[in-house]
């Protein structure tokens, strides 16, 4: 018999709005927190801006502090090692003729602008790994591809077409490209000075192309991280394993979810533990963008979250930069709406979009050779004032029209409010909270507005045009206290079990007790009554819980932190 206690860490800010007049009411409610924002960027074509004109200076300014990416990606080009046990080169050019060594000086020069996160995706193994010698896929347009041995024998029978293997398949190399794949980690490392974020083992997995591509079906997917992950941890890799980056519904994604999640064979959960990151791409086909919806995003975050991964969008793009039309489900303000739908109900982490950059106006770029487009600001609107380490909040609209997200990021002291108005009629909203966080600076790009800064909100009020974004960000000048994460816990009938409370602080690190408090407190007390906190130290507090004789149940046991010289939004902090 057990009782088992739910911690996750949150951090709080209570917030009520009220109608006023004939305006729209949104509602944030900061007591109730979802996920945390790794990163936006996009994928590196810094080239092209320089060949438009652009110094490296110039390019480096206007993606890491006009536009605001906190994250870029890669491709790793399958030159860099082309003979079995031959030299590593990083002057190998990928895809786009981009060398290895060329995406490492772009880390350095992005990294003393204070970006950080970066990652790296495969289109092809090297070709001698593969079938067909090549770094293209071939003409078999399949979806299934052969293992290297280590997964069912149904592995071996999907991958073959007429009892010949399919050209592009990857060849029995899981262990050589493991090995591959830690190389160009390593080389990361050494050159930039940051370790990896993340790597993608095969870009869209089910796609044999012309370009660079390989494929892999969902159990050799499965089987190749079962190999892959178990050599980056012994060789203490940190660098989070991402996949299997194919199209962004669960109906698509299921062929690739259903292996490595609910499945119950040792490459299952080999691969689980060691799979860092499901990530999707916001395609229907590979080019035609799909802006997603509500339920289907909802969907995918739910079957992710249950096995306790983060949901990514890593590439997307087919929404026209020098187009805003409303009508238009390939315009910018559709691409507005898609980044809204996936943060809002899909709760990604990191978003990416394709290319940072090409020659001409199309629908693939965020900006053309040295001119942002209408994509570019609408990323703006979430890049620059949504950072690293923000937490999603609740939000929710009287109107339907107006689709509002809230992120809280008490590590930066930054408050940001992405408002979008989707409906032809400018409307006005009210805001009304306990410390409303006053003056909001404001920036908003509609149909003849890029990414404009608009006059301080100073009240608490703002209008909407129409089809229009609107992002309120609010700098604070404290920082919010800090408790770390505590996990879920089981404690066995009539047992007290006492958990150390970490990483306790005011926010300014100076760990000055007489600054906070810390309390505790049970949200049902028939089952367990409200715990007691004792302090250790200035940082470390033990939360004793004791439950009722005989009980049976879960509970929610909230321990705060409250800045008692602080009474604003960023007050205090807990964890449940």
């Amino acid at each position: 018999m057990k009782t088992t206690i739910r911690m996750l860490l949150l951090a709080v800010m209570l917030v009520s709005f009220s109608e006023i007049g004939q305006s729209q009411t949104v509602t944030i409610n900061l007591d109730s927190v979802y996920q945390t924002i790794e990163g936006f960027g996009a994928f590196d074509m810094i080239t092209t801006m320089v060949s438009a004109g652009l110094t490296y200076a110039q390019a480096y300014d206007m993606l890491a502090n006009d536009l605001g990416v906190s994250l870029m990606r890669f491709e790793i080009g399958p030159g860099y090692q082309t003979t079995e046990g031959g030299a590593f080169s990083l002057s190998a050019g990928n895809g786009f003729g981009i060398s290895i060594q060329s995406n490492f000086n772009d880390v350095i020069a992005l990294k003393a602008l204070g970006v950080n996160r970066y990652f790296a995706t495969v289109w092809s193994p090297p070709a001698y790994m593969k079938y067909n010698n090549g770094a293209a896929c071939g003409s078999n347009d399949i979806w299934a591809n052969l293992s290297d041995g280590i997964g069912p024998l149904s592995d071996f029978v999907d991958g073959l077409i007429g009892g010949t293997v399919d050209s592009g398949a990857l060849m029995y190399e899981y262990p050589n490209y493991a090995q591959y794949l830690l190389h160009y980690i390593k080389d990361f490392k050494t050159n930039t000075g940051l370790n990896l974020y993340g790597i993608g083992l095969q870009n869209e997995p089910r796609f044999c192309e012309t370009y660079n591509s390989s494929i892999l079906n969902g159990p050799q997917w499965r089987d190749l991280i079962s190999v892959v992950g178990p050599v980056f941890d012994s060789a203490g890799i940190t660098t989070k394993i991402i996949g299997s980056e194919d199209m962004g519904s669960m109906s698509t994604e299921q062929a690739y979810f259903t292996p490595i999640f609910e499945e119950t064979n040792k490459y299952t959960e080999i691969s689980r533990k060691d799979l860092g990151i499901f990530a999707v791409h916001g395609y229907l086909d590979g080019v035609a963008p799909d802006l997603g919806n509500a339920p289907g995003w909802t969907s995918m975050f739910n079957e992710c979250h249950r096995y306790g991964k983060e949901l990514w969008m890593t590439e997307t793009s087919g929404y026209w930069g020098n187009s805003w039309n409303s009508e238009d489900t390939t315009g910018a303000w559709a691409y507005a709406q898609a980044m809204f739908l996936a943060l809002k109900y899909g709760r990604v982490s990191g978003w990416c979009w394709w290319s940072i950059d090409d020659a001409s106006p199309d629908q693939y770029a965020l900006i053309y050779g040295k001119t942002p487009s209408m994509t570019y600001y609408v990323s703006k609107q979430y890049y620059r004032y949504v950072k690293p380490g923000a937490v999603q909040v609740l939000s929710t609209s009287s109107d339907s029209t107006i689709l509002p997200i809230a992120f809280w990021n008490g590590a930066q002291s930054l408050f940001t409010m992405v408002l979008s108005n989707n409906s032809a009629v400018s409307k006005t909203v009210t805001l009304s909270m306990p410390n409303l966080p006053t003056p909001f600076n404001v920036y908003q790009s509609s149909a003849t507005e890029s990414a404009v800064t608009l006059a301080n909100v100073t009240g608490n009020s703002v209008t909407l045009p129409a089809y229009s974004i609107t992002t309120l960000y609010y700098q604070a000048t404290n920082k919010a206290p800090t408790i770390n994460h505590v996990d879920d816990t089981t404690i066995l009938i009539n047992t007290t079990l006492n958990l150390t409370l970490k990483g306790i602080s005011d926010g300014a690190n100076d760990h000055d007790a007489l600054a906070y408090t810390v309390t505790s407190a049970s949200n049902n007390t028939a089952i367990m009554p409200n715990p007691t906190t004792t302090k250790v130290t200035d940082s470390t507090y033990t939360l004793s819980v004791t439950p009722v004789e005989n009980s049976i149940g879960t509970v929610q046991i909230k321990a705060m932190v409250t800045d008692n010289a602080q009474t604003n939004i960023f007050n205090n902090a807990f964890v449940y």
